[in-house]
This record gives structure tokens, sequence and C-alpha cells, in this order.
């Protein structure tokens, strides 16, 4: 769902009426190729952060910049991302009940790490 800073509207006649995006303008067409071509090409090695330093440079400053924000929005929240944490949860699980022995600061100094 977009959020209402990427909604394009206006009102008409006293009614707020939704600006509606033309599916077959190339212009349009290319922009969606270019966003979908990111998440594509990122796809199983870019993180969130790289993501969208890449959106911001195809974004830019441009007259479509709502529309082509919103279309990285829909698609971000289409996505799956996946993280690998820095320590295995067996690894950690076991660091930690070793750890319990030793008292509770030991713990909170495993999990801080």
């Amino acid at each position: 769902m977009l959020t209402s800073d990427l909604l394009r509207a206006r009102v008409q006649q006293k009614e707020l009426r939704p600006s509606l995006v033309r599916v077959g303008d190339p212009k349009l067409r290319d922009r969606a190729d270019q966003v979908l071509g990111l998440f594509r090409s990122g796809e199983g090695s870019v993180t969130r952060e790289g993501l969208k330093q890449a959106m911001d440079e195809v974004v830019g400053d441009g007259v479509d910049h709502k529309l082509v924000r919103g279309l990285a929005k829909v698609v971000v929240d289409a996505s799956r991302f996946t993280e690998e944490p820095e320590v295995p949860a067996p690894e950690l699980r076991a660091r930690l009940f070793e750890a319990a022995a030793g008292g509770d600061a030991v713990c909170t100094s495993i999990l801080e790490d």
C-alpha cells in the first residue's frame, strides 16, 4: 500500500480523484523497467541499503519522482529480503547456554556482540 506522500491525486469538482498512470506511455514503461531492473539485478546479492542507494540514483529529482518512488515501494513491499545472521543460531544458542552458567552479565555481553 502506498503511503500518503506517494499518492497522486487532485481535487476536481469538490471530489478527490486519483491521478492514474497511463499504462501505455512508453516513457513510464521505461522508468518501470529501470526500477524492476534494479530489483532483478540485485536478486540474491544486494542489501536493502544498497538497493535504496541505487534507487535514489535512478529516481533523482525528476518530474516523475513520486510515481517512480511509488512503484519502488510497491515492488519493495512485494519483495522478500533475507538476512544472514552474523552468528548462526545453533552456535549462538550454544554460546548462550555456556555463558548462562557464568551469570547474566556474560549472557548480555554475548548478545551485544
